[in-house]
């Protein structure tokens, strides 16, 4: 809390889960900071899986923390964290979390049934972030290379909304490429 309020922050502590509840639903929030271990309890799995259902709390961004964070990364974002910082931190840690945190729940909100063009040729990546444009409500459509992109533009009777795109295609260049789409 003191972290935070040197930095210009606005802040509500909370002890007990039941005091964070009942202090989201009669404030108003721009983004939750929580320990995964806090009231005595590992509640903090249960607190960002009812922050996401709730309708008030359902787009606030949620910074997970935790001293065994690398453990736990992946089941806070699948849970809905927008990030998860590792204890002990830096206060410039936790303020570009909640910087970055704030900024996906917008582009998410942007992206909100959005078509989008999703140029990716490296599967892993175009997996990670096809499941994030699923979970936001966009419709997306990938191609993985030059001849996949050219082809699909020239058939669509809309352009998209937003073309996201690697830049470091294999074997093509991005800004090239984008010349080429325009």
């Amino acid at each position: 809390t003191r972290m935070l309020e040197t930095h210009g922050r606005a802040v509500v502590g909370c002890a007990t889960p039941v005091d964070a509840h009942v202090a989201l639903r009669d404030g108003s929030f721009s983004a939750t900071l929580l320990d995964l271990y806090f009231g005595g309890l590992p509640a903090g799995y249960d607190f960002i899986k009812a922050l996401r259902i709730e309708p008030k709390t359902r787009n606030l961004p949620i910074v997970a923390m935790s001293g065994h964070a690398f453990d736990i990364v992946g089941r806070c974002l699948d849970l809905g964290a927008d990030a998860v910082l590792a204890k002990p931190f830096a206060s410039a840690e936790a303020l570009a979390a909640l910087e970055r945190a704030s900024e996906n729940r917008r582009a998410a909100t942007v992206l909100r049934g959005a078509s989008i063009l999703h140029i990716e040729d490296e599967d892993d990546w175009a997996e990670l972030v096809g499941t994030w444009l699923r979970e936001v409500g966009s419709r997306s459509w990938r191609a993985r290379d030059r001849a996949e992109v050219l082809g699909g533009v020239a058939k669509m009777e809309v352009p998209p909304d937003v073309i996201l795109m690697d830049l470091n295609l294999d074997g093509a260049d991005g800004l090239e490429l984008l010349d080429a789409i325009k």
